[in-house]
């Protein structure tokens, strides 16, 4: 996760980069010239956004590769947001959904099933890999915590009592 996150503040770093505050030259003397764009990006400003968005691409085809569709998503979401206009990127991301969606709902299914079955192993492992598809899955994330209090409570009654004291009638 912590690459997603660098990755995420050099984008940040790179965008703001982009931007600069007016100086008395770029004041337009005329409202016909108010419409025209103050600066246009430098042309290593240009090529470290290519580079950047060259990587991005990569990793989100490595991870499509190794069937990574969470981390595929995080790429092409980064990628989105560098190039709103790309139509490529879109239709990437959409089909990474359409991936992890269908993959969940057989998990799901299966997780369930275990769960019924009273597999609560089985169950958990397959919530998990639910999550690790779709990290915002909130059927998976509800049902590992109402396990987890079944568990506990479990646990809790069925425990040995404390020893009673037969000479003083106490705990």
């Amino acid at each position: 996760m912590r690459p997603h996150l660098l990755s995420l503040g050099a984008a940040m770093v790179i965008l703001s980069g982009c931007a600069s505050a007016p100086g008395k030259e770029s004041t337009p003397q005329n409202p016909a010239s108010a419409a025209t764009p103050i600066m246009a990006p430098s042309r290593s400003t240009r090529a470290t956004v290519d580079m950047l968005e060259q990587r991005h691409r990569e990793r989100a085809q490595a991870y499509q590769a190794e069937r990574n569709w969470a981390d595929a998503l995080v790429q092409w979401e980064l990628l989105m947001l560098l190039r709103p206009d790309a139509a490529e990127y879109r239709d990437a991301a959409a089909a990474t959904r359409t991936r992890i969606h269908s993959a969940t709902g057989g998990l799901l299914r299966s997780a369930e099933f275990s769960r019924k079955q009273g597999n609560l192993e089985q169950a958990t492992q397959l919530y998990l890999r639910v999550l690790n598809l779709d990290r915002s899955d909130a059927t998976a994330a509800q049902a590992l915590r109402e396990m987890d209090i079944e568990r506990t409570q479990r646990t809790y009654f069925n425990r040995t009592p404390r020893a009673y004291n037969q000479e003083k009638n106490s705990f």
